[in-house]
């Protein structure tokens, strides 16, 4: 059994064997949120807990209108395996789901917008952002992370944090 991650080419419809998280809703309900990327912390930009980046690529309609999910599979909720309002993470499954489409990600919080948490992580992961302006995404690798990027609309686009690259210099734009 193959499991999908950042590098695996995929075509829409058909199904995979993808990560997901085990979600228990306020319902006691669980559902099963495809995930991306490893479990880790993003101290820089102040979320210090450990969570997962959404996999927009498998998400359908139930979890596409809970988690504010977009038509590019981009979202700004990220799975908090602590548990907060939205749900309580159970656990990681591998589930067979559809591709639904090819690109996924977060969408950055708008400048000026609410902190997650109570965190000031609006203004941090600006400044986080500005200090990877410049640094090489050759081969279409972030240099953050060191995940796949996807190319959109003629920039790379990094699926876990929104670093974009340009496909002609391989570096990280504004």
């Amino acid at each position: 059994m193959k499991i999908v991650d950042d590098k695996s080419e995929l075509q829409i419809g058909k199904l995979y064997y993808v990560r997901c998280a085990q979600i228990q809703l306020e319902t006691d309900k669980i559902i099963s949120v495809p995930i991306l990327g490893e479990k880790h912390t993003d101290v820089k930009f102040g979320i210090y807990f450990f969570h997962y980046h959404m996999d927009g690529r498998f998400i359908g309609d139930e979890i596409h209108s809970r988690y504010a999910v977009d038509d590019l599979g981009r979202t700004n909720t990220i799975i908090d395996v602590t548990g907060d309002n939205l749900h309580v993470f159970k656990g990681i499954e591998i589930k067979r789901k559809k591709c639904v489409r090819l690109t996924t990600g977060i969408n950055p919080p708008p400048p000026g917008s609410r902190n997650y948490k109570g965190k000031n992580t609006t203004k941090k992961y600006y400044q986080w952002y500005e200090s990877m302006i410049g640094k090489s995404c050759k081969g279409k690798i972030c240099p953050h992370r060191g995940t796949t990027m996807q190319e959109i609309n003629g920039q790379l686009v990094c699926p876990l944090h929104n670093l974009r690259g340009s496909v002609e210099s391989e570096v990280i734009i504004k």
